[in-house]
């Protein structure tokens, strides 16, 4: 939060799990544990966060990286294809660190 690395000096942003909203704030349990809670306020609140983590890494046009994930329900969840699908661009989600530096490779022209 509050981050700003402009350029190269930034490829990677990395989440060790999904930003869901936090447990323990009043106003966050109530709407959480009303009925469709989850998919009504919590995803939304996620995508949202994850937008924000994608917009630290491409301040501009020319900017390029790798958002990385590392949360298995990201993999397996219901609602996966509804946080993919909540980008204005084509999510790639890989397991493999070979595809990940192709990508690199490419995109930094080496």
């Amino acid at each position: 939060t509050g981050v700003d690395i402009p350029g190269k000096n930034l490829s990677a942003v990395i989440l060790d799990k999904l930003p869901f909203p936090m447990m323990g704030e009043p106003v966050n349990d109530h709407l959480m544990n009303k009925p469709g809670g989850f998919f009504d306020f919590t995803i939304p609140e996620t995508i949202m966060t994850l937008k924000q983590a994608f917009g630290r890494l491409n301040r501009t046009s020319s900017d390029y990286g790798i958002v990385s994930v590392m949360d298995g329900r990201l993999r397996t969840a219901r609602y996966k294809n509804q946080l993919f699908n909540s980008f204005a661009f084509k999510i790639q989600a890989t397991q493999s660190w070979d595809r990940v530096r192709e990508y690199l490779v490419q995109v930094r022209g080496e």
